[in-house]
């Protein structure tokens, strides 16, 4: 059974009101994530995403995973985003 009814219908909204509009559903639903009694911590997969939801959450830990192939490495993308050292593990 399907739980969800989506209407679809077509608006006629500038860019800059678009992006304004996304900009506040997305904080306000990493806002509404944020709320619990532990410690709040992140996946960062070097994707536009996870950077993205990282950048509006501001956890308190973020990690991600690096391989010994480069182009799976993702640790690069760790440190370029400011979201804390890497660590390796063998």
């Amino acid at each position: 059974k399907k739980y969800y009814h989506m209407e679809f219908r077509e608006e006629k909204e500038d860019f800059s009101s678009s992006v304004k509009r996304i900009q506040d559903v997305m904080e306000e639903s990493v806002k509404s994530h944020l709320i619990s009694d532990v410690e709040v911590g992140s996946f960062l997969s070097s994707g536009v995403d996870s950077s993205y939801i990282v950048s509006l959450a501001r956890p308190d830990k973020t990690y991600t995973v690096g391989y010994e192939n480069q182009k799976l490495h993702s640790t690069r993308h760790f440190n370029r985003h400011g979201h804390g050292s890497s660590r390796a593990w063998a």
